[in-house]
């Protein structure tokens, strides 16, 4: 700061802007769980609300770019809210909601999902898979050979639902996203997780295991959330499943009507035999508005 009397310095540097949100670790967590909020500008918090809950204790990476927090007992679903001295940043979509949008949450009743065929096992209370009360699928299986893993065999097949309204169905794909909560206790490295729907000229593939700098195995803390915006499907071409151009156009992945199955399974695109086996749990899977 200059004035008349001189001038005066600081070393300190001030993070300002508006604050923004990238993902949340776990949307749908349990009271006592650790929460992980990822985005930018987190400094000088005025006002933190989760799902209705406001948040008074929580830590900041120095950076600004993370929040941390253990999770209260949330009484209902909502959004969350950051507030700082330099803005507001709230999400679209409801965190501690497991209805809104839903393909399938695997509990007995109207949205249980699950098509009864395929490779996966219905599971609850497993050991392996800790901090889900609830029921929900479970991939697993051994070290996969090169081309094994379909549709019909290492699979969660959910029934047909409305993954889009019609009346959406003219926005544009980054709008929309696949969620889910999954655990992965043991390690994971070479299968590929494919995400597809009744159309099957886009899919997704789901690798978190690969690296710029090539494979490594991988494995969660618990139950985390995965998004994967309906952008980053792509078309199948004779250089592979999902290597072509990313979906531009809704209807060409789920139709005139918005509505149809989802295909959720593990295939092995390599040369060789995959690095390790699979055992994953998977929960609430849903479609919701994320812009």
């Amino acid at each position: 700061m200059v004035a008349k009397g001189g001038t005066a310095t600081t070393t300190k540097t001030y993070a300002v802007g508006k604050p923004s949100i990238l993902y949340i670790s776990n949307e749908n967590p349990n009271a006592g769980d650790s929460v992980y909020i990822v985005g930018a500008a987190f400094k000088d918090i005025q006002n933190f609300v989760f799902a209705g809950a406001t948040i008074g204790s929580y830590t900041i990476s120095p950076d600004h770019t993370t929040i941390g927090f253990v999770c209260p007992t949330l009484a209902a679903s909502g959004i969350v809210t950051i507030t700082t001295l330099y803005g507001t940043v709230s999400t679209t979509f409801n965190v501690n909601d497991v209805t809104a949008g839903i393909i399938g949450n695997f509990e007995w009743g109207n949205y249980f999902g699950y098509a009864w065929w395929g490779g996966a096992s219905l599971d609850s209370g497993n050991p392996l898979l800790p901090g889900n009360s609830s029921q929900y699928m479970r991939l697993s299986g051994s070290s996969m050979n090169s081309g094994d893993g379909a549709s019909w065999s290492t699979a969660i097949r959910l029934n047909a639902a409305q993954w889009v309204p019609t009346s959406s169905l003219s926005d544009k794909p980054e709008n929309w996203a696949i969620k889910f909560e999954m655990s992965v206790p043991q390690p994971w490295n070479g299968a590929t997780l494919v995400i597809a729907s009744d159309i099957t000229d886009y899919v997704y593939r789901f690798e978190p295991w690969s690296t710029p700098s090539g494979a490594v195995s991988i494995s969660t803390n618990g139950w985390v959330t995965v998004t994967i915006p309906l952008s980053s499907f792509r078309a199948n071409v004779s250089a592979g499943d999902g290597r072509g151009a990313a979906l531009s156009d809704l209807t060409k992945l789920v139709g005139t009507t918005g509505n149809s199955g989802m295909y959720l399974y593990m295939h092995n695109y390599g040369a060789a035999p995959t690095e390790t086996g699979y055992f994953a749990g998977f929960d609430n899977v849903r479609v919701v508005k994320i812009k």
